[in-house]
């Protein structure tokens, strides 16, 4: 643009807004909170896959620095958190992999049940008329609905088929959304492992930056907090899973090991 004076063309000035530098700031700050928000809405999916992977890490991070100590000796920077992450995955897929497969053994046994009733009916449980007060009265109930075979035909009929097929396909779709999800979580977990202890050291550093000297144990404690739920809960779901599987077993409940599982 040329001078009013005639000389060299001088570059275009900037016009600066007429705000001081509190309110810039508190501006930036908005926009910024904005991104953030904008960013979680748009992973929102994803969130609940990183802080599993989050918690996993935190959990099982003292067995993954011995793991990492005990074979490679802690040459291998990738290695050893790519593997450790494939065996944290194969100790969560397996008891789905198991009850998959109790699922499929079972369904041969569900047909042929279902061909019983409708030539059969339900026998009625030798205990159930010994019940105090409504036993006789369950009994012949039971004796007139469910172990009456066309009763039963009749109630097999108003099954919709549709929903159930309806059901399936959402069933399936809602399964490889989970399966997704957890690929997201191991990959998550392979990355918080891999720099584990860069990202500990970041931690601590702002939590000592932002609440000075209490920053750090209190950052500590609540590592050590959340692993010590884990480990209970874990460790609770175990004890309780043997107590009941062998309950099942003794029962003589039909497919144990998935009910276990």
């Amino acid at each position: 643009m040329p001078s009013h004076d005639g000389g060299e063309p001088r570059p275009f000035e900037k016009a600066v807004l007429p705000f001081d530098s509190r309110t810039r700031a508190v501006t930036r700050t908005a926009i910024a909170i904005l991104v953030v928000l904008l960013a979680a809405w748009v992973a929102r999916d994803f969130l609940v896959a990183l802080t599993w992977a989050a918690l996993i890490a935190i959990t099982v991070w003292p067995i993954y620095i011995r793991f990492a100590r005990l074979i490679f000796g802690g040459r291998s920077p990738a290695l050893a958190p790519l593997l450790f992450t494939l065996l944290t995955g194969l100790v969560l897929v397996v008891p789905i992999l198991l009850t998959a497969h109790q699922i499929a053994q079972g369904s041969d046994a569900f047909v042929r049940a279902l061909d019983q009733l409708r030539e059969s009916g339900m026998p009625v449980p030798v205990w159930l008329a010994q019940l105090p007060i409504a036993g006789a009265y369950l009994d012949l109930w039971w004796r007139s609905n469910l172990g009456n075979p066309e009763v039963l035909v009749e109630w097999l009929r108003g099954v919709n088929i549709e929903n159930i097929t309806a059901w399936t396909s959402t069933l399936g779709g809602a399964l490889l959304h989970r399966l997704f999800l957890f690929f997201i979580t191991l990959i998550a977990l392979f990355l918080l492992l891999r720099d584990g202890t860069w990202l500990a050291d970041r931690t601590l550093a702002t939590a000592d930056r932002l609440l000075g000297n209490p920053g750090e144990r209190l950052v500590s404690k609540i590592a050590d907090a959340t692993r010590a739920t884990v480990n209970g809960t874990v460790a609770t779901a175990i004890v309780k899973g043997a107590v009941i599987g062998i309950a099942y077993f003794l029962t003589g409940v039909p497919h144990p090991l998935l009910f276990v599982v």
